[in-house]
């Protein structure tokens, strides 16, 4: 993988279709990237490594969207659900060091509930099911990361969690799956596997992959870091950058340890 940008912030998207692994993964990267950032103990001082999720840019329900969706009959895995524009300003606003507001969604009722203030960060990690669709969404991307699971696996893991966490009957959860959203992924997101960098089979469960790929872009970013220093950027990570390298000369023991696997 090499980075489309040569300055801060490093932006990771990661794209797959629903429940196989992309949440557990993203937090893998995450915690992964935090072993090589947060290196400066005397530091009170947070590294700036935000998360987001493709579902802060549904496209808001009118009532009657809102009734079908609570009935599990709106589609909410075609493109046509997602503000792709609203999603591309937003993380090009990011990409120039601006503070954003980003949509808080609520899954259960299919709203809005407010909105959260993102500032200027480091490192951004986006997942979604169709996030490799939009070109002007892909183009923001320094990495474009793609999940693969067996339909078995998605489905179980889907099934689960909306009925525990959504309130969802077992009927409901399948005949929405069947009707909606394994057609969508078949039209609409799996081609989209063209456009990633990587592809991850076998999802969560994959902790090679998912280790050797967190190394490769713990060195995206410590060559960013030093880009960003070179033009005299300033950056809470760059403050470490010194240490970051010192670390990655140190024996990586350990470093491939299995994730525990999660419904996402």
């Amino acid at each position: 993988m090499k980075p489309t940008f040569s300055k801060l912030p490093l932006i990771i998207g990661v794209a797959g279709g629903t429940s196989c692994g992309k949440t557990e993964i993203v937090r893998t990267i995450i915690d992964k990237l935090n072993m090589n950032t947060n290196t400066n103990k005397k530091s009170d001082r947070q590294s700036r490594i935000v998360h987001l999720q493709m579902h802060s840019f549904y496209k808001e329900l009118n009532e009657e969207q809102k009734k079908l969706a609570a009935d599990g009959k709106y589609n909410f895995d075609h493109p046509d659900a997602t503000d792709f524009e609203k999603c591309a300003k937003t993380l090009e606003n990011m990409m120039e060091g601006n503070t954003v507001e980003i949509a808080k969604y609520d899954m259960t009722t299919s709203s809005i509930v407010g909105h959260d203030t993102i500032e200027p960060a480091d490192v951004v990690i986006i997942e979604g099911i169709l996030l490799l669709y939009d070109e002007k969404v892909r183009n923001c991307l320094s990495a474009k990361l793609f999940v693969e699971n067996s339909a078995e696996v998605r489905l179980n893991a889907r099934l689960q969690k909306y009925v525990k966490e959504y309130n969802r009957s077992p009927i409901s959860a399948i005949e929405q799956y069947t009707e909606y959203v394994k057609p969508a992924f078949e039209e609409f997101c799996r081609p989209t596997k063209k456009y990633a960098d990587v592809i991850i089979p076998r999802g969560a469960n994959n902790s090679v992959a998912i280790a050797m790929i967190a190394v490769n872009l713990q060195e995206m970013f410590r060559k960013l870091v030093v880009s960003s220093m070179s033009n005299g950027e300033s950056s809470i990570l760059a403050e470490n950058s010194e240490n970051i390298e010192n670390q990655e000369q140190r024996p990586r023991n350990g470093s491939f340890r299995r994730p525990a696997s999660r419904p996402h």
